[in-house]
C-alpha cells in the first residue's frame, strides 16, 4: 500500500511540475505580447485618440487608419476583439467609438503623447522664467 501512494505522490508532483512549466510558458508569451502591443502602436494609440474624441464618424476613422497605414480592416478586428462598437445614425452616419473591455485592458486614458507633455512643460516652465520669484536672477 505504501508503494501506491508513493508513486501516485510522483504522479501528483509530475503533473504539478508540467502544469508549472505550462504556465510560465504562457506568462512569457503573453508578456511578449504586452511588449508588442505598447504605447508605441500606432494601433493602440489609434485607439487611445478615438477614446479621447469620444465618438469618432467613419470618415473620420479612415482618414485616421490612412494616415497610419492601418488598413480599414482593423476596424472589424477591433470590433470583434470588443474594442469598438459601431452605430448608425439616422441620417446614415457610421459611428464608431471604444468599448469599457478596451479602455480597462488597453489602459485608454492613461497614455499621455510626449508632445502634449513636452507642450505643457513648455507652458509651466514659460510661467516659472517670467515669475516674479526668478526676477531677482535677472539682475545678477
Amino acid at each position: 500500500m505504501r508503494i501506491k501512494r508513493e508513486s501516485q505522490v510522483q504522479k501528483h508532483i509530475k503533473n504539478i511540475r508540467q502544469n508549472l512549466e505550462k504556465l510560465e510558458s504562457l506568462i512569457s508569451e503573453s508578456s511578449n505580447n504586452v511588449e508588442h502591443s505598447g504605447p508605441q502602436s500606432p494601433r493602440i494609440e489609434l485607439l487611445e485618440q478615438i477614446y479621447v474624441l469620444g465618438v469618432v464618424d467613419q470618415h473620420k476613422l479612415f482618414n485616421l487608419l490612412d494616415q497610419r497605414r492601418i488598413p480599414h480592416t482593423w476596424i472589424g478586428a477591433q470590433s470583434r476583439a470588443g474594442y469598438l462598437e459601431m452605430w448608425s445614425s439616422a441620417g446614415g452616419t457610421v459611428f464608431y467609438r471604444v468599448t469599457q473591455k478596451a479602455i480597462e485592458e488597453q489602459s485608454l486614458g492613461r497614455i499621455i503623447l510626449l508632445t502634449e507633455f513636452a507642450n505643457s512643460a513648455q507652458n509651466e516652465l514659460g510661467k516659472d522664467w517670467d515669475s516674479q520669484e526668478d526676477s531677482i536672477y535677472d539682475t545678477a
